[in-house]
């Protein structure tokens, strides 16, 4: 990736450039503003450049969109509620996800909903080498549950503490999850749909946690 003639410092700071450029562009127009041209110019490089550097315009958008995440997963790195109830944790994980996902519900939906040109996984071990000051504000645990593949696998592994302490029966673990990704893509897409929709951060958050709930409930009988 880049240039031989550059350094590894030289070439981060050029892909840090181009991303903070993408990210600049999400923030003012969201994902679907995105376009190589665009990231490029406000970069100050030409396409040609861009794309020595990343494969396509799905790439870009995947790595800058995995920034937004740093709350979210240092608020849960730091949250003592880890090592409590599974029930509770898993609660929390949730409650605190959809809380800040309402508030990017277009970068949450490219990131964990949409195909990639690259497996999620190889994009966030990629992300980290070159922001590595970004993963003091992780956990070995959050961590590993963003290094999963597909965000069913992520989900899934918060589940098997409850079917490990019987919460839950391991021949439901599968409707449970399916159930709950399903549903809180509905809401993500409907909370992006803004002039249909009017969904505040506690509105989306609320709801999963009734749902989580019952399908809690669901998965135990």
């Amino acid at each position: 990736m880049g240039r031989n003639k550059y350094t590894e410092e030289q070439r981060n700071e050029i892909i840090t450039t181009f991303l903070d450029a993408t990210r600049g562009i999400i923030d003012a127009e969201g994902v679907s503003g995105v376009s190589i041209r665009k990231v490029a110019a406000n970069a100050g490089y030409n396409s040609a450049t861009l794309y020595l550097y990343f494969k396509d315009v799905d790439t870009l958008i995947t790595l800058a969109s995995i920034g937004y995440l740093e709350d979210y997963c240092r608020m849960l790195a730091n949250s003592s509620i880890q090592v409590a109830d599974p029930v509770d944790a898993y609660l929390y994980s949730w409650r605190l996800f959809s809380r800040h996902a309402s508030v990017r519900p277009d970068v949450y939906h490219h990131l964990f909903f949409e195909e990639h040109s690259t497996p999620l996984d190889e994009s966030v071990s990629f992300y980290y080498s070159i922001y590595p000051e970004q993963l003091a504000n992780i956990s070995d645990t959050v961590l590993e549950m963003l290094s999963r593949g597909k965000f069913e696998e992520r989900n899934a592994a918060m589940l098997e503490p409850l079917v490990k302490k019987g919460l839950i029966k391991e021949e439901n673990l599968e409707l449970v999850n399916a159930l709950t990704i399903s549903y809180f893509q509905v809401l993500l897409e409907r909370l992006m749909k803004s002039d249909e929709y009017s969904m505040s951060d506690d509105s989306i958050s609320a709801r999963m946690e009734e749902a989580n709930r019952f399908l809690l409930q669901l998965g135990a009988k």
